[in-house]
């Protein structure tokens, strides 16, 4: 009795083929997906939530800009699957900076230049591809950045197109301590953000236990 049972076991398994077991994680928005897999083919699906300190492999979601500043975000840590992404907040500040720093439109036509040269005329790896699409859109905030501020190579571009010096945001030569306390300003903006992000994300586990 006991091999017969085994063998009609066996059978409706799959007539004794081996069985195999996978196990690993799936974002929430491709459960469907898999559940659809899983009805066209004889498999068995058991889902669960993570434990709380369970390594979980995280993956961002961002639109084209944003995607672009996530290796920086990745150089510090990401966040964990149930934290906020702070890549759409890190980008703009980190943009801002750049720009800054740089503070002239000819070196951000330059720079956009060559990295979207070098970027559509050959067929760089992805991480490479990644880095001069970022370099292509720190350049044209440089560039932005640059004009308002009338920097053109070292020149005084409201000079050469006979602009008055109102028309700009501020000049660098002129008022270099302006640059620090914009930047200063910057960075505590940027500061109590992540201050507001942090505490609005402990706010949110309080009340809602069961994310934890």
């Amino acid at each position: 009795d006991d091999e017969i049972a085994l063998a009609l076991t066996a059978e409706g398994l799959g007539d004794g083929q081996p069985i195999f077991v996978l196990e690993g994680h799936c974002p929430t928005e491709r459960l469907e997906r898999l559940r659809a897999l899983r009805a066209a083919c004889s498999m068995v699906l058991v889902t669960r939530s993570p434990e709380p300190d369970e390594a979980v492999p995280i993956a961002l979601h961002n639109g084209p800009l944003v995607r672009t500043f996530e290796p920086l975000v990745a150089a510090f840590k990401l966040p964990r699957y149930d934290e906020i992404d702070p890549t759409p907040f890190v980008a703009p500040f980190m943009g801002l900076f750049f720009a800054l720093c740089l503070g002239d439109l000819g070196y951000g036509i330059l720079l956009t230049a060559l990295a979207a040269a070098v970027l559509w005329s050959t067929r760089p790896p992805s991480t490479a591809r990644a880095l001069l699409r970022w370099v292509v859109l720190l350049g044209v905030v440089s560039m932005v950045v640059g004009a308002l501020l009338g920097n053109l190579f070292g020149a005084r571009l409201h000079e050469l197109l006979g602009l008055s010096p109102s028309a700009l945001l501020f000049s660098l030569v002129e008022e270099p301590s302006r640059l620090l306390v914009v930047s200063l300003g910057l960075g505590l903006v940027q500061l109590h953000l992540g201050m507001g992000l942090r505490l609005w994300q402990g706010a949110e586990l309080y009340f809602n236990p069961e994310l934890m």
